[in-house]
């Protein structure tokens, strides 16, 4: 018994050594491959549709990538000769310029693997559409795995752009005067309709300022409509016709035969460093088709230029929001959204971009329009109750309604 016993201990002792040998092995093996900077990549796949043969030189980056992609994406499209616009510029060029020769390129986490003892993989999915068609052009795939997660976005990415062809130029990241001189600004007038017989529509945003079926907007919303529709929050559609207007305070009131049970009601005059928010439906087909609910301060009680009909508001505003209303935290009507200033000329300028510096016509100039023709409204300048941002979102929809005009 007592030789068994040693041969088992002998045995047991052996086991466990070889254990411990291949533990500190494997410890030794991760140590060493963490220490010389492990990178592999296991996936790089990219094409462009067979539809182009159109060379871009203009490469947008769209803000909705993964923020660990941006930088190489920047990097890498640099490399390829393209003149990079960079994502905090993206509203402004979508607002304000046509680009011929531009793809917007976009890339995020397309998910994970895991890779032996040694990690994780990351995989990323890039996409370039082009600027005017909206089509897409390239489609790429990427995996790679790095020492960090940032590593493996920024390899991952580059995979994923590997096959984007070069331009043949000397890549730059695109200067002010560059987007002040060289692109084509978008025209926010009604286009010529004489060359062709094609229906066209543009949309903006309106508001109900009686249970009679009358809705104020802007003039510019409705100007050389042929026919105009509204639609309300609940989804009643109806058809529309001007009652008055008044072109130099950009304001202007159709009727229905929807006759809403909510409606705006005309505050006390503005105040200075007052919030306000406002509901529409801005860059309707790209953004939600539901309506946006935006808010901010009142800068200032003038206007572009120190107009006195003006308001200067924080809030952001696109092409689409023209015409809503403009209330304060309770609810009450304080101006209507008419205009944003505009980039390209200040950037041409100044040299600098202006950030969300917008217009609002004062609700004196409305209250002066419907009173000329005797349109009745609501005034509530007393029992003033402050609204949650939230329940102020659902008060301003009740009564807002989307605006089409057909061309």
């Amino acid at each position: 018994m007592g030789k068994n016993s040693a041969q088992y201990n002998f045995h047991k002792n052996c086991r466990n050594l070889i254990m411990h040998i291949k533990c500190l092995i494997s410890v030794v093996m991760l140590t060493l491959l963490a220490g010389c900077g492990v990178s592999a990549t296991y996936q790089t796949k990219g094409s462009y549709s067979g539809e182009t043969q159109k060379q871009y030189t203009y490469a947008l980056l769209s803000p909705l990538s993964h923020p660990l992609s941006k930088q190489e994406m920047q990097g890498f499209l640099l490399e390829k000769g393209y003149t990079v616009i960079p994502d905090k510029l993206y509203k402004i060029i979508l607002e304000n310029f046509i680009i011929q020769d531009a793809l917007v390129f976009q890339c995020n986490a397309a998910g994970t693997a895991e890779r032996a003892v040694i990690g994780i993989s990351q995989k990323v999915s890039c996409s370039a559409v082009d600027y005017i068609s909206g089509k897409r052009i390239y489609n790429g795939f990427g995996e790679h795995m790095g020492d960090f997660e940032e590593d493996d976005f920024i390899g991952a990415t580059a995979a994923a752009l590997n096959n984007i062809s070069y331009t043949g130029e000397s890549g730059h990241i695109l200067s002010l005067q560059e987007l002040a001189t060289s692109f084509a600004a978008r025209e926010n007038s009604p286009p010529d309709h004489e060359e062709d017989n094609k229906s066209e529509a543009s949309f903006g945003t309106g508001f109900f300022i009686n249970n009679k079926g009358f809705i104020a907007t802007n003039h510019h919303v409705i100007d050389e409509c042929k026919s105009i529709s509204v639609e309300t929050n609940i989804g009643n559609i109806a058809s529309a016709e001007i009652v008055t207007y008044s072109e130099d305070n950009d304001l202007a009131v159709i009727k229905t035969s929807i006759n809403s049970k909510k409606y705006a009601s005309i505050s006390a005059p503005p105040l200075q460093g007052e919030y306000v928010a406002t509901y529409g439906f801005p860059l309707i087909g790209l953004l939600s088709d539901d309506g946006i609910y935006t808010d901010g301060r009142i800068n200032a009680l003038k206007g572009f230029g120190g107009d006195k009909n003006y308001l200067q508001v924080s809030l952001p505003v696109q092409s689409g929001n023209s015409g809503g209303a403009l209330v304060n935290k309770y609810g009450q009507l304080v101006g209507i959204i008419a205009s944003k200033l505009n980039a390209i000329k200040v950037a041409d300028m100044t040299g600098e971009i202006p950030q969300n510096v917008n217009f609002a016509v004062k609700e004196s100039r409305l209250t002066r329009l419907l009173d000329r023709v005797n349109i009745l409204y609501s005034s509530n300048h007393s029992g003033k109750k402050a609204y949650l941002p939230e329940d102020l979102n659902k008060e301003i929809k009740s009564y807002t309604v989307l605006i089409s005009c057909q061309y």
